[in-house]
């Protein structure tokens, strides 16, 4: 039977295990404590990347806002200035573009036709108008001229005319026809200004 046999450990054995034991205990607390600093640094961190990407985007997102808006006005100004023309009786009578003059020319065997028009410009730049054609119930009709001619002074005739910016003008609007093709009734009027692609028509009567 053996005999077990009983272990000795000095008090300097004793205290320098004691010393060991609170060594390690206070190394792994401050490693511990480390590891969390570390832990937040790395959170802090990741806290501010994520605030840098929010306002980035944020600033991409006014940008775009901005630009949208910016392209918003460029499209509205564009559209302003590309406005067509707007015609209407002198007299203020609404409805189509009433053509009630009329006489017979002493050069041949022609008719003359007339009304009176106001020309306004609704857009901030200069315009030049020209008349293209003249349709009657949908078919092109044989006029052999439109000419503008200024209200203020009918001898100053033109076949284009020109108006500035927001401005207006006041206008006999002639037809020649040959006798046997004299319009009558309602047609569209089709003209052209260089302020905007395309053409665009304006409803017209012709009575006499």
């Amino acid at each position: 039977m053996s005999v077990p046999i009983p272990l000795i450990v000095s008090a300097g054995g004793w205290a320098g295990c004691a010393v060991s034991v609170y060594f390690n205990a206070r190394q792994h607390y401050r490693l511990k404590r480390q590891e969390e600093g570390l832990k937040r640094q790395e959170e802090g961190l990741k806290r501010q990347e994520e605030g840098l990407k929010h306002q980035e985007e944020g600033v991409r997102q006014e940008k775009v806002e901005r630009e949208h808006k910016e392209q918003e006005a460029r499209d509205e100004q564009r559209l302003k200035e590309q406005a067509a023309p707007q015609f209407s009786n002198c007299d203020g009578t609404p409805g189509p573009i009433l053509v009630t003059g009329s006489q017979h020319s002493s050069q041949g065997p022609f008719m003359y036709l007339w009304g009176l028009v106001t020309v306004v410009n609704p857009t901030p730049v200069p315009m030049k108008i020209s008349p293209l054609r003249l349709l009657m119930a949908g078919e092109e009709w044989p006029v052999q001229s439109i000419s503008f001619h200024l209200k203020s002074n009918t001898q100053d005739r033109s076949d284009r005319i020109s108006l500035r910016g927001n401005d207006k003008e006041d206008y006999e609007l002639h037809f020649r026809f040959p006798d046997d093709k004299c319009a009558t009734g309602s047609g569209e009027l089709w003209f052209a200004s260089d302020n905007r692609p395309g053409e665009f028509s304006v409803p017209i009567r012709f009575r006499q």
